[in-house]
């Protein structure tokens, strides 16, 4: 029983297990991902014509809030990417894997076209989570020291596995498209860097490579021995630093099962989330034009990356912890609707953001990731200063947002993508209540 062999075998168990606790978070999972994406295809709907030469329309999978299909893996990469586009899809701290948008975009193709039930959806979802935050803790944090981006190579294999487990496949097939999905597993950092606007590929190649992987195992194709572990296998190639135990230990922490997924109220990076929090804190009863300086205190791992002051694009702006306080500090919102060209050039969220520091603080970066605490300090026109700290933002399990939350959030993205109200309605009821033996099909319908 070599690594990779014990690492499915955890992965059945996880399949076979289901409890009511984990199937009642991957239905929030599933209408965050379902309001995420809905709002997201508006942003690609404006390049839906470039998106043909892609892939004409054809009888595959639903590509959401776009009124077409695709093949299942086009449509898999679609849908992640506008699950993605807005930055407000759910994640895990402690994996710093975005999970909804490539897991779930691929279960969903793929579901749809074997005419899968919401019950196999869910037993895809608490697998494909499990899967990914498995791998994100064996070899973070010294994946991204190496510049991968965890939402891409760790989704890879969440969806691929996600599918595998939606789809009830064997321990023979599990293992197969495990091997796939390292084969295909991809994604740079440096797509999240100045002006680039292919952060959400990586995230939709996951899905659209997951689902590829997962359909390989169903052609017969047989994968290597020990595809985690071997010679020149994932993980030796993709870290240089990382501890198996994650992939192989029976007593995993809810941390690292969909039940430590968060769900984000703010459209920037998780990282800028505490500070931000903490700015609309001290900023009740102040004027932005008082602030005079900023000062973000924070571990190390969300500094890389995070903390610069020259933005010039919306993703730019998403991705500093400076520019989305003052945004905060300045429009009391950090919304999918904030990050606007006005908004980016505003010469007052400008003047602010130039006037933070980012401050790496040993302490904080030694009780990281489990708690990635952030303490805002803001002086004043007049001579005074506040300080808050926060340390888990909105939305983190220890935090958590409430089903109507989730609702209230899934309605105003699905508004910006041009949903009616009625309809976000009956998708609410379908994901969070709908029995398991019901086809998935009635609740795709209502995404097309």
């Amino acid at each position: 029983m070599n690594i990779s062999d014990q690492y499915i075998d955890r992965l059945m168990e996880a399949a076979a297990e289901n409890s009511d606790e984990k199937k009642a978070e991957a239905r929030k999972c599933l209408l965050d991902f379902a309001g995420a994406a809905l709002g997201g295809a508006s942003v690609l709907r404006e390049k839906e014509d470039a998106f043909l030469s892609l892939q004409p329309p054809c009888e595959g999978a639903t590509v959401i809030n776009l009124g077409r299909k695709a093949s299942l893996q086009n449509a898999a990469l679609l849908n992640g990417m506008s699950a993605h586009v807005f930055d407000i899809d759910d994640g895990n701290r402690l994996t710093s894997i975005h999970l909804g948008a490539p897991i779930i975009s691929a279960i969903l193709s793929v579901a749809e076209w074997r005419g899968l039930t919401v019950g196999d959806v869910l037993r895809g979802i608490i697998v494909g989570y499990e899967a990914a935050n498995r791998m994100g803790k064996c070899i973070q944090p010294h994946h991204r020291k190496r510049g991968f981006h965890a939402s891409g190579t760790c989704g890879t294999i969440g969806a691929a596995l996600g599918v595998a487990a939606a789809l009830s496949y064997d321990r023979e097939k599990m293992k197969t498209t495990l091997s796939a999905a390292c084969t295909s597993a991809a994604g740079l950092l440096e797509m999240q860097e100045n002006v680039s606007l292919l952060k959400p590929m990586n995230i939709g190649r996951a899905a659209h490579d997951g689902v590829t992987a997962a359909m390989m195992a169903d052609a017969g194709f047989l994968g290597p021995v020990d595809p985690l572990c071997g010679k020149f296998g994932f993980i030796s190639a993709y870290a240089d630093n990382y501890n198996t135990d994650f992939l192989t230990t029976e007593n995993l922490p809810d941390g690292l099962t969909v039940l430590g997924s968060y769900h984000k109220i703010h459209a920037s990076c998780r990282h800028t989330h505490g500070a931000v929090d903490a700015a609309r804190e001290i900023m009740k009863g102040h004027d932005a034009k008082d602030v005079r300086h900023v000062s973000i205190r924070m571990y190390e791992q969300g500094i890389k990356g995070h903390d610069h002051t020259e933005v010039a694009s919306p993703v730019s702006g998403k991705m500093s912890v400076p520019f989305a306080v003052a945004m905060a500090i300045v429009r009391d919102s950090v919304g999918f609707s904030d990050f606007t060209e006005e908004n980016i050039f505003n010469s007052e969220i400008q003047r602010i953001c130039k006037a933070s520091e980012v401050i790496c603080d040993d302490a904080l970066t030694a009780q990281a990731p489990g708690i990635r605490e952030q303490i805002v300090t803001i002086d004043f026109a007049d001579g005074t200063s506040e300080t808050k700290s926060v340390k888990y933002p909105k939305g983190e399990p220890e935090y958590p947002l409430t089903d109507e939350d989730i609702r209230r959030k899934a309605r105003d993205l699905a508004l910006c993508g041009g949903i009616p109200e009625e309809r976000i309605s009956t998708i609410s009821d379908i994901t969070l209540t709908a029995a398991e033996d019901l086809p998935i099909g009635g609740l795709i319908n209502k995404l097309a």
